[in-house]
């Protein structure tokens, strides 16, 4: 094992260094909303890739599956628009890949003065889902 000059973690095999992997903050975001899904009755897979673009699936039996990219930011960001010009590459990742038909894409996004708010992913944009039909 040998350390990278100017990083925290270490380089193994290609791995790399901490610096670059995802935030701690990132990682309590995500597993609050798995917790959130879990407790409305939803089993959850958990992503534990550093890489994009799904951070979490979820589904509750007979029900479609819902997947997930959680993503916060230091700014209120006030629209969808906005929203899609902050996070536009995790958002092209996430709306392209292949998933099942009855898979609904979502992003959740957290600002400590706007808490959650959560978007429906499409081929051609987001649009903000108000309904909470996912913690019923």
């Amino acid at each position: 094992m040998r350390f990278a000059s100017g990083s925290i973690g270490h380089v193994v095999a290609g791995i790399a260094p901490l610096q670059q992997c995802p935030t701690t903050r990132s990682r309590k975001s995500s597993f609050a909303v798995r917790d959130m899904l879990r407790e409305a009755g939803h089993t959850v897979i958990h992503n534990n890739s550093v890489l994009p673009p799904a951070d979490l699936v979820a589904w509750k039996p007979g029900g479609d599956p819902l997947i997930v990219q959680v993503r916060r930011s230091r700014r209120p960001l006030e629209n969808a628009q906005a929203v899609v010009r902050r996070f536009r590459t995790d958002l092209g990742q996430l709306g392209s890949m292949s998933k099942p038909r009855n898979a609904r894409l979502q992003v959740w996004l957290f600002h400590t003065s706007q808490g959650w708010k959560t978007y429906d992913v499409f081929p051609g944009g987001i649009m903000e889902d108000s309904s909470g039909r996912w913690l019923d």
